[in-house]
């Protein structure tokens, strides 16, 4: 999947300002629609270090309302959560019937950074991917969105990033040993990210990979995508509704 993303697609300063402020208006009425109608929304960003999830997200959340999402940070497991299934602690963060759950990282970890940083074994992260389909299958049977995105970078441009991140005193402290791990394993991600895509996009839950070079490219394009997945839901939610009830 990786392999189709157009690295260098950009936006103009002048297409950007044109297509994301309505964009943004756009998100906020959807959120209040999806409330309003009891949707559950999962949105999942994964990708590389320095990729711009953090930006993404807080672009995404600056006009919907605060009391309708969450933000969750995955990090590592603490050790309650490492006496648990390793999907325990993503079931408690689950969102409620309207709310929208926005995970930074997420149970992806276990088939990402857990295996390129060998925290677990061969056998265990393999396993993973079919608990998360059944994860994802059984969230989306119980009326879940789940939206998920992969913001892909090149390692030429990651390591410009991180470079320039450390040199900016406002900016340096984001930078520490393992995002230069991270960027020494570039290739090691690579591969466990394709594989990732390639085993968990289904149906249900597809993976929508976005070329995150261009930061206004990268928003326009996940706001887009999330807007159009929500407008879906509705749609079929309004659908469902409409049906008439089947005769007893």
């Amino acid at each position: 999947m990786l392999d189709t993303v157009d690295l260098d697609a950009g936006l103009s300063r002048e297409e950007y300002r044109k297509a994301f402020w309505p964009l943004r208006d756009r998100l906020s009425l959807l959120q209040r629609a999806v409330y309003e109608a009891g949707i559950p929304v999962a949105v999942v960003l994964e990708g590389f270090e320095a990729s711009g999830k953090g930006d993404t997200i807080v672009k995404m959340v600056g006009r919907i309302d605060p009391r309708g999402y969450q933000v969750h940070a995955t990090l590592a497991p603490t050790a309650e959560e490492r006496a648990h299934p390793f999907l325990w602690r993503f079931w408690r963060r689950i969102p409620a019937r309207g709310e929208m759950a926005v995970f930074d990282r997420s149970w992806y970890r276990r088939v990402l950074a857990d295996r390129v940083e060998r925290e677990v074994p061969r056998k265990v992260w393999r396993l993973a991917y079919d608990e998360i389909n059944q994860f994802e299958r059984t969230l989306v049977d119980d009326g879940t969105l789940v939206v998920k995105f992969f913001l892909h970078l090149s390692r030429e441009e990651q390591r410009r990033r991180l470079e320039k991140m450390k040199r900016d005193p406002y900016q340096a402290w984001r930078v520490g040993r393992r995002d230069g791990a991270a960027h020494r394993r570039y290739r090691e991600m690579r591969e466990a990210a394709d594989e990732m895509l390639e085993r968990t996009h289904t149906a249900w839950a597809p993976w929508i990979a976005v070329a995150a070079t261009d930061r206004r490219w990268r928003r326009v394009r996940v706001f887009e995508a999330l807007a159009d997945a929500l407008e879906r839901a509705l749609a079929a939610r309004a659908a469902a509704r409409a049906r008439p009830a089947p005769r007893p």
